[in-house]
């Protein structure tokens, strides 16, 4: 009987129950579907932008909008709002965005992708094209310092001295000079671009550096402070000259601008002209650039044919040819590089080793062997980004190994490059050169720090 009544007062509950389960079924049915429509509602915004499934469908991505939304409605420096109490308001959401594009791209990791601002772009453009307002000085990152490399002749960097300098103290920044702090501003681990950027300024106008210079033998590195003037700076891609009492032309090429092409083409000629029968190319210190530069640069030393592979995502290869000036330079070469040889002066030394177009001499060179391209934005704005790597004509890759030249030659920590009689790197360069044309070798004479124990003889 229990169970009778039991089993009763359970079906009037189950009836009663029923129109309350279907109202539950119907909201969750309802949100389900509201839900499914917000996400479909969302993809197909995501679709009309362009964002990737692999982006949209990321936990960080959902993260991102969420954390803009927060700050949007709970920070407590609204945007919207004015600053409480005299506070300045939060960023605003385009600012926060830009923030993020920036981070994305700081991200990667990876030391040549960066985000430009509209300033920072406008300086990256000027940089490119051979002219700005500076001091005049080719630097190189190592080891978390920027690195003078060299001083242009004429310009405020090799014309300064450093402030409290006695009157026969050597004038201007030095190779090997690292610069420490620019305006009081420590910038040691700071990238160079960003170092380059806060050097340069308004014509006329002052900038303090503070650098290490190396001390000589055991004598402790100097800090010294130069006070400089900002000068128009009009870079001086191409230095040709003959090597006094040889037929051998020496043509030193500083960087790969949009002109390098046409200077080299141009030094060339008056070295032709002089009566080079060979020809010392000097890459030392070249940080690279453009790789068309470096294309129309080959045309004048190689015969048409490839000058590089580049391999982008997912293997897709395009090849880049040499231009075409005839069937190479018909004369002797010898290639000078040195551990700040980078980029497209690594891929026209490589092709020159590759063809056994000219001898390499030096040092070991950087290893940079990725491309860069540059994407703007309508803001003014813009991203350098990684996008390929690159191999040599034999497909070599050296990338963060750098080439082994053929004949390795160390320079002394007092070396003067440029100057041969001391320069040991050029020495023999000169050397092979002449050796290539049938000559004798010219012998030089070693300076004070070349000599072995207990002075005199040769090297």
């Amino acid at each position: 009987m229990t169970d009778d009544r039991s089993g009763a007062k359970g079906g009037r509950w189950r009836r009663a129950l029923r129109p309350l389960a279907l109202v539950l079924a119907t909201a969750i049915v309802t949100v389900a579907a509201t839900e499914y429509a917000d996400q479909y509602i969302y993809a197909q915004r995501m679709a009309r932008l362009h964002v990737a499934e692999e982006i949209r469908d990321a936990p960080n991505f959902a993260k991102l909008l969420d954390v803009l939304d927060l700050i949007e409605k709970n920070y407590y420096q609204n945007p919207k709002e004015p600053g409480a109490n005299g506070r300045t308001t939060a960023p605003p959401v385009d600012k926060l965005l830009e923030g993020a594009v920036a981070g994305a791209v700081a991200a990667l990791d990876d030391p040549y992708s960066m985000y430009f601002d509209a300033s920072a772009l406008k300086q990256f453009q000027t940089d490119t094209s051979g002219e700005y307002s500076g001091i005049g000085v080719q630097v190189q990152q190592k080891d978390g310092y920027v690195i003078v490399l060299r001083a242009f002749p004429g310009t405020p960097a090799a014309t300064t001295p450093y402030v409290g300098a006695p009157a026969d103290a050597p004038k201007g920044l030095l190779p090997n000079d690292r610069i420490v702090a620019v305006d009081g501003k420590d910038v040691v681990n700071q990238d160079i671009d960003q170092v380059a950027n806060i050097i340069k300024g308004p014509e006329g106008t002052h900038v303090k550096l503070t650098v290490l210079r190396p001390g000589e033998g055991d004598a402790p590195d100097q800090t010294l402070v130069f006070d400089l003037v900002r000068a128009r700076i009009q870079v001086p891609l191409v230095d040709a000259h003959m090597i006094d009492g040889t037929d051998v032309g020496y043509i030193s090429l500083v960087e790969f601008d949009g002109v390098a092409g046409e200077e080299f083409g141009r030094g060339l000629d008056e070295l032709r002209a002089e009566g080079a029968r060979a020809i010392v190319l000097d890459l030392r210190g070249n940080p690279g650039g453009l790789l068309d530069a470096a294309s129309d640069v080959a045309s004048y030393l190689l015969p048409p044919g490839v000058l590089a592979y580049v391999v982008h995502r997912g293997g897709k290869t395009e090849t880049w040819s040499t231009h075409g000036h005839g069937q190479g330079l018909g004369m002797p070469l010898v290639v000078l590089v040195n551990p700040y040889t980078a980029s497209a002066a690594e891929i026209l030394a490589g092709a020159i080793q590759d063809y056994g177009a000219g001898v390499v001499v030096g040092e070991n060179t950087f290893g940079k062997a990725v491309v860069q391209q540059t994407y703007t934005y309508d803001d003014d704005t813009g991203v350098k980004l990684t996008v390929a790597q690159w191999l040599t004509p034999k497909k070599r890759t050296i990338n963060k190994v750098g080439l082994t030249p053929d004949v390795v030659v160390k320079e002394p920590a007092d070396a003067e490059p440029g100057q041969l009689a001391k320069d040991p790197q050029l020495q023999r360069a000169l050397q092979i050169a002449q050796e290539k044309l049938g000559e004798t070798p010219t012998s030089f004479a070693p300076w004070p720090s070349q000599a072995p124990p207990g002075g005199g003889g040769s090297r």
